[in-house]
């Protein structure tokens, strides 16, 4: 979708303006952050340039180049740097592989991370539980499920991060 990652390093290359009536021109660049800083402000386009791209949103790139008569002409780029690492879920401990019909289980605690967003409370968590082949016959009896059908069980984490990112992790339980 033409959007650079976070972290990005976006080398600006040197530049040159040729003008058939005026042989003495310049081109200069100028780098916006998102948030409206000057990385650069007009510098000269003599050699490249390697920037890390280290907020999310719109950066603005402008080459200015000028004749010796003091004409002007400035050609502007959009770059969008987003966030595009789903975050991460790890299981603490693990779940037997069969149980008994009747016999509560408690869904595992999970530790959530995402490389961007350092506060966990902006990852979204859904936990479902449904078998391979027919409805469920369950029941939640406080923080534990007792599962009233014989079959397989599927347990799926799932961790959404504020930019939509998501990641899943799947268990899968035989009860008898």
């Amino acid at each position: 979708d033409g959007s650079l990652p976070l972290g990005y390093a976006l080398t600006v290359q040197k530049a040159m303006a040729l003008d058939v009536l005026q042989p003495y021109s310049t081109a200069k660049v100028s780098l916006f952050t998102p948030d409206g800083e000057k990385l650069v402000n007009n510098v000269a386009c003599t050699s490249d340039r390697t920037f890390t791209l280290d907020q999310i949103g719109i950066y603005r790139l402008v080459y200015r180049l000028e004749d010796a008569a003091g004409n002007i002409a400035n050609e502007e780029y959009l770059i969008d740097v987003g966030d595009f690492t789903p975050p991460t879920i790890t299981r603490k401990g693990s779940y037997k592989t069969t149980y008994r019909l009747g016999e509560s289980v408690k869904l595992l605690d999970v530790t959530l991370f995402d490389e961007i967003s350092s506060d966990p409370s902006k990852i979204v968590l859904y936990v479902i539980i449904y078998p391979s082949d027919y409805m469920p016959e369950y029941k939640k009896v406080g923080d534990r499920y007792v599962f009233e059908t014989e079959g397989n069980y599927k347990i799926t984490y799932c961790a959404i991060d504020e930019a939509g990112n998501y990641t899943l992790l799947n268990v899968e339980i035989y009860v008898k």
